[in-house]
Parts: structure tokens; C-alpha cells; sequence
């Protein structure tokens, strides 16, 4: 009996080629869409579970009345691990870029200082050498294998000596394997150093001093990281003084800190678990609507079958048996759409690899392939084979007895068929425009974000990373010979560019005779660091190389500041920075220093004239020939230091990447939702086009008009169409509602933003529906009678 329902299927396939066409094709695109997100969701959950004691790994975030964030003072990790049994491991991580020289070969490289009980928590394979013992050596460093290549070539690195920074030297200890790509940022190292280097310029054993310490643990398989927390939170508010200001320290699973940072500040090259159930829902978008094209055209197709499925009944096949066949006949279709599927895919993933900024690719081996590629096609199946199986089997062969009762039994069923399929084509139509209301919001988002005024200059500012040399002679004496160039407006130093900054000493202030406490963000700069950026100064006055104070004894604040120190007179005022005691000489006006997604948070400068970063502002005229002054000067001031550069502008880009790529994902689902929409409506309408072709013929003999016949077959689109708009623009506006959430700075949404979106879809299905509908009106009235 199977057998036969694939022969009839096959034939049936064949002899409607274009409605087999639509049908295969526009499953083929939905399931495309839909694998290419699941690669993309895979990595995305697949982030550092490479190691083996993922599960029980946390990271210590810090979290204050004013802030939450990834950092915490120096002796937190000895102190967590010897206070609670179910912590077995901790260890403290910090970032660090710097230049490691061999013989002729220079590298910029980003390192993490670090304690040997780093490899007791993660899993990074030793290739050579006694890492662990590396890093209880204050002269040993720990290269990855391809930092090792590019220093060393082919020869054996351990033992030998390389320089950092131009000023120490230090042994390679060991090699390690490269880090995988689904690592987040604070991983993606490219040597390891002793973090006993690190206390020559911090006090790691101070409580009160920088909380610039990434502090993570390992806990007790299957521990409730929730009980530690409480346990935490007990200990904590016994041990806090109670002139204290409230601190709160918690464990964050490493599974939450990629899509789930939890932190105040936008933690850059982290993803967000918001996208991962939006894409989700783009993928079931698309896979939906073809579905529904299947269902359509299926029973469409299927009023012409009552011969077929009453013979079947009559000479003995039950409801159950044409059930399944319809089943699997709709399962068919789904398989041939397989290797459609996954040839558009292998087309599709270098685009996709490029929108996305990853290197996803097909493995046919894998498990986890396997099993979700097989529940995609089951769901495929299920979805668009339910319903005409059902409507299948659910032919009685005693209304098709006669002419007459045959006649009324396709007119009732026709009329039933048709309502679900209006309402699947308004659900169709429903769901392209939420997607579009969604890309245009998107798009007007990211316009506001790249035209708002963030309260400093981004445009022809570079920066370059020069490396902790150390010498004040040369930092001075590069920015002086600089400045001496026409193209050169200004330059100046600071530890990082706006929007990124890792460093949040504890401040402590009085406030109304209470002693107040907090992580909150400092800049290390120069003297030109507001002429170079062109940040405007508000009270008081900035840095003057010239005092010997405001090196040790000085802090400018910007007006967020202000508020959350609650001075009344703040020029003159004290506060505690880390370990020193810092005068408020100045008050600047508040600038955008981190994402548009966040408030203008409180801001301290710090003077520090031989900082990492060199940021200069040139003239647009001549870029390429003051790109190579810059590095004449860079080559005689400091020798042998790389010579790299980047736009702060385009810096700044990058910390929306996510949102732009999702802008760009949209407009392409939006334009196949509604590219396979149409390829249905097309269908749809050809077939409806080809059973009325005698009435049409009828209709012009009896004086029809073109326009007539057009408006006859286009009205009813029209109207589901409308209510496709009521449907979808209270849930689209739903759904960026709370995406705008998001953004501490953002635009409204506007009414001519859904009218757009309808108009569009209206616009392209009344293009659809209209090229069948002239075609089907200008044919010879005698010929489309005679054709029936």
C-alpha cells in the first residue's frame, strides 16, 4: 500500500512541476535558514565548554550600589578558597598587552599575568616544558604554540631567552596549545607570565587598593552555586564593619559568562542569550512560512484527489492507512528537500561565516548534527504533513456518489479549505512584516548610535599600542616630536581608548559624615588628553605636567561623577583612589565612554603621563604619508617596537558588531520571508487561476472587464492582507519594545514604521497576485472556454 502511495506521490509530483517546484524549494530554503542558525547557536553555547571542569568553574563579580562588575581586590582568591570547603581552587587573572623580542623578531602580543592553580582550574594542553612551574618562576613566561612559531620559527623555544617590553628577560618555561575560537575574550592569550611580575607595579594583598583582579574558582562537582552565594553573602556582612558600605561578592557559572555576563559595563566580544532566542525565532519564521506554502498548495491540490482517496476508501483502505500515506507523502517531499538543503548551505556558510564573524562549518559525523538535522526534518514534516493528512483521510466516498452531491461536497470542502488557507496566508504575511518592522527598527537604531554626539571627537583619531617600556624619556620625547608635525593636530597617552577600560580602583569618599565606597571606572591620561579628544572641561581645571601634585595627589571627575559622590562643592574635595588620597582639581562634562546601552556612569581621571596608548589627531589631508611619519618617529624613539595602528572611530564601531550583524541577519530573513511568501502566493494563485479559467472566459464573453477580472481575483488578498497588519504590528512593536530596553539611548517607534512595513508586503503580494491575474484576464475568452 506504501508503494503505492509513493507512485501516486511521484506522479502527482511530476505532473504539477511548478507547484512541486515551490513546494521542495521552499522547504529547502526554510530548512537552510534554519540549519545555518543552529550551526550558529551551537558555537554560541559551545563557548569555553572545553574544558574539563566547566561545569564547576565561577568568576568572582564584585557588585557595589553603583556598579557590578567582573573584578575584585587582590586577596579575594586565597580568601574564598580557605574560607569555603566547597571551593577547591582559585586563581588571579590580569590582561596585559606588551612586546616580546627575539634576536630580529618582534611581536605585539596580549598576555595574562597568573598563579600556577591556572591549570588546575582550565584546561589548556601543555605541549612542552613544566608550565606550572613556569609560572612560579618570576623569570619564566609561557608561550602558546603559535606565539612560539612566530618568535622562535622552527627551533625549540624552551630554554631560550626573549626580551618584554625592551627592559626584562625572562626563560620560556613551556608551550601550550593554541586557544580554541570558542573562547571568550579574557582568554584568548597568547602567553602566560608569573603573576609575581604583576606586584611590581600593584599591591595584590591590599583589600583596599585596585580592584582590577580577575578572580576565578573552581567548586565541588554538582555544588549549588546558589548556596555558596548565601554562604558568601553571611560571611561577607558579618565581616564588613558597619560604617562599611554595602559590597556584595558572588560566584558567576563560567556557562552564564558568555551569553549571560550579568556585569554593568557592556563586557566586549561576549554574545547575548537575547540573540540566541531571536534567531531562534527567525529560523522558526521562515521554516513556518513554508510550511504553510506546503499546506496550502497540498490541499489546494488536493480537491482535484476526491477520485483517488474515495477509491481508495472504497475498495477497502481505512481513514488510518490514507492518513499515514498522506503522512508520508508529506514526509517525502521533506526528504527531497534535504539535499537541496544542504547544497544551499555549503553555498550559503562562507556568507554567513562573513556576517557573522565566525568560521562555522558543516561536519556530517558529528552527533549532535546528526540528532538536531534529524529533528529539524521530523519537525519539517510534522509541521506541513499534519494537516493534509488529515484533510486527506477525511474523505467520505457517499458525497461523491453522483455529480450533484459530488458538486456540493467539493463546494463545502472548498469553502472550509479556503478560510485556513486565507488564514495561513495572513500568517504568512504577518510574520514577514514583524520581520520587517523588526529590520527597520533595527536599522534606525543603528543610524541614531552612529550620529549621536557622544561628547568627544571620534573622527581622524588613531591610537597606537607602544608596549610598557617604561621610560619616561621616550614616551615625552615621541609625543613632543610628534606634536611638531603640520598633519598632527595633537597626541596624548592613556591606558585605553573611550568605550573600553578594565581598570576600577576602589574609591572610598565621605558623603554627609558616612563613609562611602566603590569600583567605578578610571582613566589613566596626560596633560592633552581633553585638547587631543576634544572633550569639554566643565569646573576647575585638567592636568598640568608642570605640577608636581597632580601626579600623585589629583583626580578630574566628569558630572555622573559628581552625582554619585554627592558633593555639594566638589573642587577641592578628597577622595581615596586605591591606596592614595586624590584632590578633585576638575569637573568635565559627561561623554559617551561606554555603549549607548548604559547611563553615563561616574568617570575618574587619573594623571599618568607614560600610559600604554598613544592617541593622535591628525588632519583627513595626506593619512598615508603622516601614516609613515609617525612611524619614522616610532622606529627612532623606540627601536624594534611593532608599528601598529587602528581608527578610533572604527574601534568604536566594533562594540556594536553584534547588533549590526543582527540588523543584516533581519534584512535577509525579511526578504525570505518574504521571497518564499510570494513563491507560495504565486502558486497558489496559478492554481486557483487554472481551475477558474472557464469562469473568467465566461465572465469577459458577458462583457468583463480587464480591470474587472484583476480586481475580482485581488480583492480577497487585499483584505487578508490587512488583518496580516493587525496581527503583526502589536506583537512586532512588542518585541523591539523590549529590544530598545537594551539601549539606555535610543529612538522611539514610530507609526510610519509598521505602515511602511505593511505597504511593502501588501505592495509585493498585489505584484504577485496581479502577475497571474493579467495574465489570466488578456487571454482569449474563447480559448479559456474551450480550454475547459
Amino acid at each position: 500500500m506504501l508503494k503505492n502511495y509513493f507512485k501516486s506521490t511521484f506522479r502527482n509530483l511530476f505532473r504539477h512541476k511548478v507547484f512541486s517546484f515551490i513546494n521542495i524549494f521552499g522547504l529547502a530554503v526554510g530548512l537552510t535558514v534554519t540549519l545555518l542558525i543552529t550551526l550558529w547557536i551551537y558555537n554560541e553555547l559551545s563557548y569555553n565548554d572545553y574544558h574539563k571542569n566547566f561545569h564547576d568553574i565561577c568568576r568572582v563579580i564584585t557588585e557595589t550600589e553603583d556598579s557590578r562588575i567582573p573584578t575584585t581586590p587582590g586577596p579575594m582568591a586565597a580568601f574564598l578558597q580557605k574560607t569555603f570547603p566547597e571551593i577547591i581552587n582559585a586563581t588571579r587573572l590580569r590582561e596585559e598587552h606588551t612586546v616580546l623580542k627575539y634576536g630580529k623578531n618582534s611581536i605585539r602580543v596580549k598576555g595574562l599575568y597568573t598563579e600556577p592553580s591556572f591549570f588546575d582550574i582550565f584546561t589548556f594542553p601543555i605541549l612542552q616544558g613544566d608550565c606550572r612551574k613556569a609560572l612560579d618562576n618570576t623569570k619564566m613566561l609561557v608561550l602558546t604554540e603559535s606565539t612560539a612559531k612566530k618568535l622562535f620559527g622552527e627551533e625549540n623555544p624552551v630554554g631560550k631567552t626573549v626580551m618584554m617590553a625592551n627592559k626584562y628577560e625572562f626563560t620560556i618555561g613551556g608551550i601550550v596549545k593554541d586557544v580554541p575560537d570558542n573562547t571568550d575574550p579574557p582568554f584568548k592569550f597568547e602567553f602566560l607570565a608569573p603573576y609575581k611580575i604583576y606586584y611590581f607595579y600593584r599591591d595584590p594583598d591590599n583589600w583596599r587598593a585596585n580592584w582590577d583582579y580577575q578572580t576565578w574558582v573552581q567548586v565541588v562537582p554538582n555544588t549549588s552555586i546558589n548556596g555558596v552565594n548565601q554562604k558568601i553573602d553571611r560571611l561577607w556582612s558579618k565581616l564588613v564593619p558597619p560604617n562599611e558600605p554595602k559590597i556584595r561578592i558572588f560566584l558567576q557559572p563560567f556557562a552564564d559568562v558568555h551569553l549571560k555576563p550579568n556585569t554593568t559595563r557592556w563586557d566586549n566580544g561576549h554574545g547575548d542569550i537575547k540573540y540566541v532566542y531571536i534567531f531562534s525565532i527567525l529560523a522558526l519564521i521562515i521554516l513556518s512560512i513554508a510550511c504553510i506554502n506546503f499546506v496550502n498548495l497540498f490541499t489546494a491540490q488536493s480537491l482535484t484527489r476526491t477520485k483517488e482517496i474515495c477509491i481508495r476508501k472504497i475498495i477497502g483502505a481505512s481513514r488510518r492507512r490514507i492518513f499515514f500515506g498522506g503522512f508520508a507523502e508529506s514526509m517525502l517531499f521533506t526528504l527531497l528537500a534535504v539535499p537541496f538543503t544542504l547544497l544551499l548551505t555549503e553555498l550559503a556558510l562562507p556568507y554567513f561565516n562573513q556576517l557573522s564573524g565566525k568560521e562555522l562549518f558543516l561536519n556530517y559525523t558529528a552527533p549532535w548534527f546528526i540528532i538536531s538535522g534529524s529533528l529539524i526534518i521530523l519537525f519539517t514534516g510534522l509541521l506541513s504533513g499534519i494537516y493534509p493528512a488529515l484533510f486527506l483521510s477525511g474523505f467520505l466516498p457517499s458525497k461523491f456518489i453522483n455529480k450533484a452531491a459530488q458538486s456540493w461536497a467539493l463546494n463545502n470542502r472548498n469553502k472550509k479549505s479556503s478560510i485556513l488557507r486565507n488564514v495561513l496566508v495572513a500568517g504568512q504575511f504577518a510574520l514577514a512584516i514583524i520581520a520587517i518592522v523588526c529590520t527597520l527598527v533595527i536599522s534606525n537604531q543603528m543610524s541614531y548610535i552612529q550620529n549621536t554626539n557622544l561628547g568627544f571627537d571620534k573622527e581622524n583619531v588613531i591610537y597606537l599600542t607602544l608596549g610598557n617600556n617604561y621610560n619616561p624619556g621616550a614616551y615625552e620625547s615621541l609625543k613632543t616630536e610628534l606634536k611638531k608635525l603640520p598633519e598632527v593636530t595633537n597626541a596624548s597617552y592613556s591606558n585605553s581608548v573611550p568605550t573600553t577600560t578594565d581598570y576600577y580602583p576602589r574609591i572610598n569618599w565621605m558623603q554627609n559624615g558616612e563613609q562611602k565606597t566603590g569600583g567605578f571606572t578610571t582613566y589613566e591620561v596626560d596633560a592633552d588628553y581633553l585638547k587631543t579628544m576634544h572633550i569639554q572641561l566643565k569646573e576647575g581645571r585638567f592636568f598640568n605636567k608642570d605640577i608636581v601634585s597632580d601626579r600623585e595627589n589629583a583626580v578630574v571627575i566628569n558630572e555622573a561623577a559628581v552625582k554619585a559622590l554627592g558633593f555639594k562643592k566638589p573642587l577641592g574635595s578628597e577622595i581615596e583612589i586605591g591606596s592614595r588620597k586624590a584632590k578633585i582639581i576638575g569637573i568635565i562634562k559627561d561623554f559617551h565612554f561606554q555603549t549607548l546601552r548604559d547611563e553615563i556612569k561616574p568617570l575618574f581621571f587619573v594623571y599618568e603621563p607614560n600610559s600604554l596608548l598613544l592617541n593622535v589627531r591628525v588632519s583627513s589631508a595626506g593619512f598615508q604619508s603622516t601614516i609613515k611619519k609617525i612611524k619614522s618617529l616610532l622606529n627612532q624613539q623606540m627601536p624594534g617596537l611593532p608599528f601598529e595602528w587602528h581608527f578610533l572611530d572604527r574601534q568604536i564601531e566594533q562594540l556594536y558588531q553584534a547588533d549590526q550583524r543582527m540588523m543584516k541577519v533581519f534584512s535577509i530573513c525579511s526578504l525570505l520571508a518574504i521571497f518564499t511568501s510570494c513563491m507560495g502566493l504565486f502558486g497558489l494563485v496559478s492554481f486557483f487561476v487554472q481551475r477558474k479559467t472557464k469562469e473568467i472566459g465566461i465572465r469577459k464573453v458577458l462583457g468583463a472587464s480587464v480591470p474587472g477580472v484583476i480586481f475580482l481575483l485581488t480583492k480577497e488578498l487585499t483584505k487578508w492582507v490587512l488583518i496580516a497588519n493587525i496581527i503583526a504590528w502589536p506583537i512586532a512593536y512588542y518585541v523591539m519594545h523590549n529590544w530598545l530596553k537594551d539601549f539606555a539611548y535610543r529612538i522611539s517607534v514610530n507609526l510610519w514604521i509598521f505602515i511602511l512595513a505593511g505597504g511593502i508586503v501588501l505592495l509585493i503580494a498585489f505584484i504577485t497576485v496581479s502577475l497571474q491575474a493579467i495574465k489570466a484576464a488578456t487571454a482569449n475568452p474563447v480559448e479559456s472556454i474551450r480550454y475547459q
